[in-house]
């Protein structure tokens, strides 16, 4: 977006370039450029093409939509090299392919599933009621009109309806849950001790000449960052926006030159039963089929309800327990011969027996949504920001542009554009390169340590941060990464250094303790020499809150002791502390013991694990089986 701005336009050569640029635009319109890049084909899913204008759609929503999630800690960075791409792009390639599989079952969801959905998403209510403005307003955050949201969510739900079919598939017997669960519900005797670290930290009084010697051997340690204060200013699409005002003539008018995007085709909601042919079926297995659908057909002309003769005879799983319900469509969506036959019908009307390559449809024109052009007010809030966008877009482009040449026109100050632009110029505090880029980006960190900033003293060129905001700025102090003097940081290092050596100091006692302990010496006798309690805590379970959590990760971990007696160890703890452990008493409940709910809960546990484990599968066996090709280097 901003590589002209980034290469400094500069002298007449490129003056005139850019008024060509700009020339060709004003005469032919920016879509041209559009069609012209949709065109480019991303990747081939069995034939079926994917433009490059579809992949950059789908590049923008997910990124949205991650910018509505993360909020202030979204990092437009993350989105900002190859693999950003790759990955959209595969989900592109994913979803058509599932989709593909989806239109040959012929599942779908009806706009009563879609409208149930959205009404009872938490995100679109206020107090619990669903609210038509919210609903407007998140959908426009995360990249979508309302149609094409709704769009959405009706893959989305046939999707969950394909999920669920493949999660059926994902299972544990009844053996192994139970012996889970006996393992789960294992019980061991666990003893133990802990060595503190304070006791060995006392008298420890390391020498001058010692603390010397640590600082030589972990001088990184001791390091300080590098840190940089930076003077800057800021170009951004939302700030000019919120000074932008619209009168009603505009809006209109820009309504009036539009109405293509304000306008929305004819749709036709209908139910219908589906007899399954199959494209192999003999020619008796067709007549029986019509037969079929023509008695049905009957059926409904006498009276009998379209609904519950759908719900008990239609093959189509995906409309069934609606009762038949496709939902409102427009043309272009269902099969050819489906849709001719609906779009002849009038409302209320049941057709012959029609053929697609699903098998035969008996239809029932449920319902027609007339198209046309939507009302001007109806469209208000949608136009107004439109036409602020497109004229904050307009004078976003145009400073960003007088930015790029005055702060390389006067490399030495940001004030000349800040007065000529109205931009405020700000200051950070003195910062580390990860603390930059967590205020701005990593690019504009890139920027910062430029030698032309950084050691020349020039202003950067100007930054794309994303999210339509444009940063340049200039060094105004760097205190360059050093290792202190030892005076500087002494108390430090001599801490550190009494640290170590009791860490060390409690680690090796520990050790001799236990292997005492495991050379049949007595427990007691041990104890008492050592001066140290030991704690037991009898059937303790994995979830014991009588024992530390990693002593009883431990104890869990050991293997059961051998013949009755008691296994020790010893493991570090905490920052320095250190456990001897003992493990005895193994006991696994036998199976007549296990609780059912216990067993019901695993099962959900292991399931939903499976299930993820065996969509993966499913993907990946179906794009094995599938002509895909991908090129990913035109993106």
């Amino acid at each position: 977006m901003l590589q002209m701005i980034r290469d400094r336009a500069q002298g007449l050569v490129v003056g005139v370039i850019v008024f060509f640029i700009c020339l060709t635009f004003a005469l032919f319109g920016v879509q041209q450029y559009i069609d012209a890049r949709s065109e480019v084909v991303v990747a081939k899913v069995n034939g079926e093409k994917i433009a490059l204008a579809e992949f950059q759609r789908a590049f923008q929503q997910l990124r949205q939509r991650a910018r509505a999630m993360f909020g202030d800690t979204f990092d437009p960075d993350q989105w900002s090299g190859a693999q950003a791409k790759l990955s959209t792009l595969n989900h592109v390639v994913d979803e058509h392919l599932l989709l593909q599989v989806i239109e040959d079952a012929n599942m779908r969801a009806s706009d009563v599933q879609v409208a149930d959905y959205v009404r009872s998403s938490p995100q679109f209510q206020e107090d619990g009621v669903f609210s038509k403005d919210l609903y407007s307003r998140m959908v426009r955050v995360i990249g979508f009109s309302e149609l094409g949201f709704e769009q959405q969510v009706r893959k989305d739900l046939v999707l969950n309806q394909l999920r669920a079919g493949v999660a059926a598939t994902a299972f544990a017997t009844a053996e192994e849950l139970q012996r889970l669960e006996q393992l789960r519900q294992q019980t061991r005797d666990v003893g133990f001790t802990i060595l503190g670290i304070e006791l060995f930290r006392d008298g420890i009084e390391p020498t001058g000449e010692e603390v010397e010697q640590y600082f030589t051997e972990h001088r990184e340690d001791y390091r300080v960052e590098e840190k940089i204060s930076v003077s800057y200013v800021e170009l951004s699409i939302q700030t000019l926006m919120a000074d932008i005002t619209v009168d009603n003539k505009n809006l209109r008018a820009y309504y009036d030159e539009n109405q293509a995007n304000y306008t929305v085709a004819e749709q036709r909601n209908v139910d219908h039963i589906l007899i399954r042919i199959s494209p192999d079926a003999s020619d008796e297995e067709q007549e029986t089929a019509r037969k079929k659908a023509l008695a049905l057909r009957d059926k409904a002309l006498g009276g009998d309800s379209f609904e519950d003769i759908a719900r008990e005879n239609s093959d189509d799983i995906g409309s069934r327990t609606d009762g038949g319900e496709t939902g409102y469509f427009g043309r272009g969506v269902m099969a050819p011969e489906f849709e001719e036959a609906v779009y002849s019908m009038s409302e209320g009307d049941i057709s012959e027996p029609i053929r697609t390559k699903f098998g035969l449809h008996v239809i029932r024109l449920k319902g027609i949504r007339p198209g046309g052009l939507k009302e001007f007010d109806e469209v208000r809030d949608d136009v107004t920001a439109t036409v602020k966008r497109e004229q904050a877009e307009a004078l976003f482009f145009e400073q960003a542009e007088q930015l790029s040449e005055l702060v390389y026109e006067q490399p030495d100050t940001l004030e000349v554009a800040s007065d000529a632009l109205g931009l405020v110029v700000k200051q950070t505090e003195l910062n580390t390169r990860s603390e930059l880029a967590e205020m701005f980006s990593a690019k504009a960190v890139d920027a910062a340590f430029d030698p032309e900033v950084l050691i020349e003293g020039l202003n950067s060129n100007p930054i794309d941060l994303g999210n339509d905001r444009v940063v340049a700025l200039r060094l105004e102090q760097h205190e360059p990464s050093s290792v202190p003097p030892l005076n500087d940081v002494i108390d430090a290092v001599t801490r550190d250094l009494i640290n170590s050596s009791a860490r060390d100091a409690v680690h090796a006692h520990g050790e001799a303790i236990v292997e005492r302990l495991n050379s049949d010496e007595g427990l007691s006798a041990v104890m008492e020499s050592a001066e140290l309690v030991w704690e037991d805590v009898k059937l303790a379970t994995r979830s014991s809150s009588k024992l530390n959590r990693a002593v009883s990760r431990a104890a869990f971990r050991t293997d059961p002791p051998a013949g009755g007696k008691t296994s020790y160890i010893g493991i570090p703890i905490g920052i320095g502390d250190y456990a001897i452990v003992g493990i005895s008493n193994v006991m696994i409940p036998p199976v007549e013991e296990i609780n059912i709910s216990d067993i019901a809960g695993l099962r959900r546990a292991i399931s939903r694990d499976r299930t993820a484990a065996s969509w993966r599968d499913f993907v990946d066996i179906l794009k094995s089986d599938s002509d895909i090709e991908t090129f990913p280097e035109r993106l």
